[in-house]
């Protein structure tokens, strides 16, 4: 193994315990060149000497993280913990990443997106989130949620649990999927939708507003749920109309013509 960077006297410290060390290239790899300084790393094994995978800018990648393969950790990014960069995954701008987190793939995470315990972003998902001005800042994909294939988390977004958002799927605003919860597909989920439990979302469905979707509820077709509606037990919905304020239960599978008596 040939090292292509070292660790130079041009130091930052976090706190009493822990002061991180600017890297520097030393030779041409990518698009690096030899003499480029990059972030700040605690130790050499925070970064692969392998590879094209860089820590860039005033980026910090401390305690047990590692960035490796071709995956790029850039901005003022933070990766700390356990967390693990790898792939052709890019990590950017304020996102922070802790604990056992694992970006990878071509995954990108920017935004002031901040992931821990487990979360795991993978494929060419892009979590690009931020918290309310004023407001503490709290984990968007937490305890094992993950957020894979194309789908996207945005603005506020959450995903925790053993939550899965996959295929197409966008999930934005202050929207929670919570659970062993599956949106899947080209599925919409914006404003403050709750999806929890063992719920799915699928096809080309849209939720929003306050609606809350729980129990082993299943909501596919092209179908679109707002106001405060809620869909629960075993509930099965689809169809092509808009539904507002509805009250959905049972162990059915439901047409929107079955729907018209349900209104809250």
């Amino acid at each position: 193994m040939t090292q292509k960077f070292i660790l130079t006297e041009e130091t930052l410290t976090i706190n009493e315990n822990l002061t991180l060390c600017r890297i520097k290239a030393v030779r041409d790899f990518g698009d690096i060149k030899a003499e480029t300084k990059g972030g700040y790393v605690q130790c050499e094994e925070n970064l692969s000497q392998d590879g094209l995978c860089w820590i860039a800018d005033n980026a910090l990648v401390y305690d047990f993280a590692r960035v490796s393969g071709n995956a790029v950790v850039k901005g003022k990014a933070v990766a700390r913990g356990h967390a693990r960069v790898h792939g052709n995954a890019v990590v950017q701008d304020y996102a922070v990443l802790k604990d056992r987190v694992h970006v990878f793939d071509n995954a990108i995470v920017g935004s002031r997106s901040y992931l821990a315990n487990g979360a795991t972003v993978n494929g060419d998902a892009r979590v690009f989130c931020r918290p309310l001005k004023g407001f503490p800042r709290y984990p968007n994909i937490r305890d094992y949620g993950t957020v894979t294939e194309n789908a996207q988390l945005l603005q506020r977004g959450v995903v925790r649990g053993k939550a899965v958002l996959r295929g197409n799927a966008i999930l934005r605003g202050r929207s929670r999927l919570v659970g062993n919860a599956v949106v899947s597909d080209n599925a919409l989920l914006k404003g403050s939708v709750r999806v929890m439990e063992n719920a799915w979302v699928l096809g080309d469905a849209q939720l929003f507003g306050w609606t809350l979707l729980c129990g082993r509820a299943v909501v596919y077709g092209q179908c679109k749920i707002g106001g405060r509606s809620i869909v629960t037990c075993n509930a099965h919905v689809a169809g092509n109309e808009e539904l507002i304020n509805f009250i959905i239960s049972g162990d059915k599978c439901y047409g929107i013509g079955l729907l018209k008596g349900n209104r809250t």
